[in-house]
């Protein structure tokens, strides 16, 4: 997989939901997305934030780092020890395209859809 079919393929939001992270109900609004960090597993104040028109994010409980999807695969990859490279974040997408993701998120929504698709599927 290149990286042009890794992002006609996924979005961060896409990503986020198959790693186990939704967005916060009361802070995210529209095509802006709040999330308790994936990468501080003890975080309760969401402070990573999605863009999905743009498919970027911004990490502010870090030094407000923040990238698209591909920075955002290696960044992932590194925290959990693994090799970070571009090859190796493609090769990881590679695996993800498996099977091991649900394509019925795979299309940027506004808050207010993702929510309600959410409530309808996980009764959160």
């Amino acid at each position: 997989m290149n990286i042009k079919q890794a992002k006609e393929k996924f979005t961060l939001q896409s990503l986020l939901d198959s790693l186990g992270h939704y967005p916060d109900q009361k802070k995210s609004k529209g095509y802006d997305l709040w999330y308790c960090s994936p990468f501080r597993t003890r975080e309760k104040d969401p402070s990573f934030h999605i863009d999905t028109a743009n498919d970027i994010y911004k990490d502010f409980g870090d030094t407000e780092k923040g990238g698209d999807l591909i920075w955002f695969a290696q960044q992932y990859l590194k925290s959990q020890g693994k090799e970070y490279s571009v090859s190796a974040a493609l090769q990881w997408f590679e695996e993800l395209d498996g099977g091991t993701l649900d394509e019925a998120f795979f299309i940027p929504l506004k808050f207010e859809d993702y929510y309600f698709k959410q409530n309808k599927i996980l009764s959160l």
